[in-house]
């Protein structure tokens, strides 16, 4: 989001500035006289594929290939970001960083590697809840189950090194090797 990459660059001791443009569609930061466009109303994936193939998409003057990459997008393409940064050097040197936000979705993730059977989540959900918040735990052990399965495929993945750190609702740091 906005506010994860703001802050990123402000925890880095990076002096910088957001922009807001006008159509309220795009963002950009200001560093050291460079100015970087850091939110994007586009496909994100698409984009950082694009990167990845060597196809710019990165905007005028961005660096590539990034020292780092945070990931804080669709939790079902997770992988699919990983894939794109690891997959040449393109997008992220080697020894580069992903960072990956939500990986313990609420602490959930770890409960989905437990194995949950169908019955237990049923009688769980049965118990006086709402038409909203049956939908919502729903979603929710939905979106932990896709989180624990790409925690298990990061740290299987021998391109990567992994790091979880429980701050939060979770963020993997990941190293490619």
């Amino acid at each position: 989001s906005l506010y994860d990459a703001y802050f990123f660059f402000r925890a880095a001791d990076m002096r910088c500035a957001v922009d807001r443009v006008a159509e309220e569609d795009s963002f950009s930061v200001t560093y050291g006289g460079s100015s970087c466009e850091i939110l994007r109303t586009t496909d994100a994936l698409a984009v950082v594929e694009e990167m990845a193939r060597g196809n710019g998409g990165n905007g005028e003057g961005a660096p590539a290939p990034f020292d780092v990459v945070f990931v804080d997008a669709d939790k079902t393409r997770l992988l699919d970001y990983v894939e794109a940064c690891t997959s040449t050097d393109r997008l992220l040197k080697r020894g580069g960083l992903i960072l990956v936000d939500n990986v313990l979705w609420k602490g959930l993730a770890v409960d989905a590697g437990n194995g949950w059977s169908r019955t237990n989540i049923e009688e769980e959900e049965e118990d006086g809840m709402t038409d909203r918040e049956l939908k919502k735990n729903r979603r929710a052990r939905k979106l932990a189950g896709i989180m624990h399965a790409f925690n298990d495929a990061v740290v299987n993945d021998e391109r990567l090194e992994v790091v979880m750190l429980p701050l939060r609702d979770g963020l993997s740091i990941i190293r490619k090797r």
